[in-house]
């Protein structure tokens, strides 16, 4: 790393630094600002790209002037905030800043051990609006969510939880949420994804990186598109009923050959519309057309008398 980049805030300092990594990867140390907040503001190390050989040693990136990404870690080395990636160094300055004057004692220890509970505390503190790693005309920014802004998944349900709601399900802030909401009004039936990548811990690990708009098939949401009428039941009843699918699910045409994937919901359309008379578009998560989360009354079928569970 170069030795500087001359910017360092008053009382910070430059110190030798490597990060804590798990098993038994080969590490070169290389250069950290120590804050006066007792956290250390630093560059990612990497191996080159790509690997010559599995004993290849990290190195650690060269710091230079403008957009780059630094990070926030603890003296052990250890993450210290819930965003990953600052997109300038005086940015990550005033972010280490800040979730040292949220610790006890408004700094972290210098004894004090990364994996303790105090840790926790500056997750916390870095997980908030205000601590975004952009800023536009001097405010927290998302920007476009799905490129530039990364952090790592909380360790609970409640804390992911917590953070969305501080945030908002669909920031105001985030260009990719409102060129989404855009687009929507003219093509509804396409999959699209939400700003937060779904809590699914065998696919988002805690602690493993994750990013706005994730685009893996745990994240995508297919809009479901369906019909109600009637069915009859084990007992040789009429019940109501309701026919689902997604806009994206295989269907064949009147010649018994599968639909091209991008006219399926229009092939869906007609279909459920020549059996039912009527159809129904839901683009949130939903279980048959049963929206996720959704209390009955607050639900379409409150007014038909359907039953979520008579999905058919």
């Amino acid at each position: 790393m170069s030795a500087g980049t001359g910017r360092t805030a008053a009382g910070a300092s430059e110190i030798e630094f490597a990060p804590a990594l798990p098993g038994d990867a080969k590490i070169e140390p290389g250069i950290g600002y120590l804050q006066p907040g007792g956290l250390i503001v630093h560059t990612g190390w990497s191996h080159s790209s790509p690997p010559a050989s599995k004993d290849q040693v990290l190195s650690q990136h060269d710091a230079y002037e403008g957009t780059q990404s630094w990070k926030i870690s603890t003296p052990d080395g250890h993450p210290a905030a819930r965003f990953i990636g600052y997109l300038t160094y005086e940015r990550a300055e005033q972010a280490a800043a800040a979730i040292a004057a949220a610790l006890p004692g408004k700094a972290w220890p210098a004894r004090a051990s990364g994996e303790g509970p105090l840790r926790q505390l500056a997750l916390d503190a870095s997980s908030t609006p205000a601590m975004l790693p952009l800023t536009r005309g001097g405010k927290p920014d998302w920007g476009w969510g799905c490129q530039w802004i990364n952090w790592t998944m909380p360790d609970t349900r409640a804390q992911y939880e917590q953070m969305i709601a501080a945030h908002g399900v669909s920031p105001a802030n985030c260009r990719t949420c409102a060129g989404i909401k855009k687009r929507w009004g003219r093509t509804v039936w396409l999959p699209r994804t939400g700003h937060w990548p779904r809590w699914n811990p065998s696919v988002h690990r805690r602690g493993r990186e994750c990013r706005a708009h994730c685009m893996c098939m745990a994240c995508i949401s297919p809009p479901a598109i369906g019909t109600i009428g009637t069915v009859v039941d084990d007992n040789g009843q009429t019940v109501p009923g309701v026919r689902s699918a997604y806009t994206s699910t295989p269907i064949r045409d009147a010649d018994h050959q599968e639909v091209p994937s991008e006219e399926r919901p229009f092939a869906w359309f007609t279909q459920l519309l020549e059996e039912g008379g009527c159809v129904i578009l839901d683009n949130r998560p939903c279980e048959g057309l049963w929206p996720i989360g959704v209390r009955h009354d607050d639900a379409f079928f409150c007014e038909t008398g359907l039953d979520p569970d008579l999905d058919s």
